[in-house]
């Protein structure tokens, strides 16, 4: 269209020459030159509009370069753009998998401790139910010892004896049955303490072996770890991941908007705009 309007501006020369005679005459050669002198005029017409042309063609050329480096430009804008969005989508990717491999490990450590609870619930139980029967078994004796002291006395009713003697008998009796209750106490507190330590060391023992499983193996390699170290190692980690939650948080936030240069409660909003942008400079 642009060509078309500069071709309509200027016709040939040749189209003003019209057809001469070859008469030697005076007019014709007057003629002649002014045909000549309309035909040079007209070549100039047309190297001024040729030259105009030629500088418009520049100055035409020239904005569509700076069109084509302003579009080049906004496309590398894009690019690093889509680069940074890539970036961080991969960071929050890794750091996603990094919490939950987090939060898997934690809860498997849950797991294990609810099982250990369960399993020293479980041996409460038993050690209850052997109390109870013990219990059992204890009133059972005394209802026997109950039963032999009546025998006793029908017998030492029945006897001739003297006073002394029958007095001498109930006392052997009652120093008999307290030493046999005293002794069934003893045997009842030492056997609960037995039990107690059990217990204890049962469950010393499996938080030793998860400390000793879950540390690197050079820290306890030659000797498994105190109560103490115990202590300080599941308060350590309770404490290491209540951090980690915080900081991760604030991390990933803090970067996204260094990132987008938003502020923090406008970095989905953003995100969502670089996203439907790209998307339709793709469209």
């Amino acid at each position: 269209m642009y060509k078309q309007q500069q071709q309509q501006q200027y016709s040939h020369p040749s189209q003003l020459i019209p057809s001469v005679c070859t008469l030697n005459t005076q007019e014709e050669d007057q003629q002649d030159y002014q045909l000549i002198q309309r035909k040079l005029q007209c070549y100039k017409d047309n190297l001024k509009i040729i030259q105009k042309n030629n500088e418009d063609d520049r100055k035409y050329l020239s904005s569509s370069s700076d069109v084509l480096q302003l579009t080049e430009s906004q496309e590398d804008d894009c690019e690093q753009l889509r680069q940074q969005i890539n970036f961080l989508q991969d960071e929050l990717s890794k750091t996603k998998q990094n919490m939950m491999q987090i939060i898997e490990e934690l809860t498997q450590q849950r797991d294990l401790l609810i099982y250990k609870i369960q399993e020293l619930e479980a041996t409460i139980d038993n050690l209850s139910q052997q109390k109870h029967l013990r219990n059992k078994s204890i009133h059972s004796t005394l209802l026997d010892i109950t039963y032999e002291q009546d025998q006793t006395q029908d017998y030492s009713r029945k006897r001739t004896r003297s006073k002394y003697d029958d007095q001498n008998c109930w006392k052997r009796i009652f120093e008999e049955l307290a030493d046999m209750l005293k002794t069934e106490n003893v045997i009842q507190e030492v056997h609960r303490l037995q039990q107690k330590c059990i217990k204890q060391d049962k469950f010393i023992g499996c938080v030793q072996d998860l400390v000793v499983k879950l540390t690197p193996k050079d820290i306890f390699e030659h000797s498994k770890p105190q109560l103490r170290d115990c202590w300080h190692w599941i308060k350590g980690i309770c404490t290491e991941y209540m951090n980690l939650k915080k900081m991760q948080a604030t991390v990933i936030v803090e970067t996204c908007s260094q990132i987008l240069n938003v502020q923090p409660q406008d970095i989905v909003s953003q995100i969502q705009f670089l996203i439907k942008r790209i998307i339709a400079q793709k469209n």
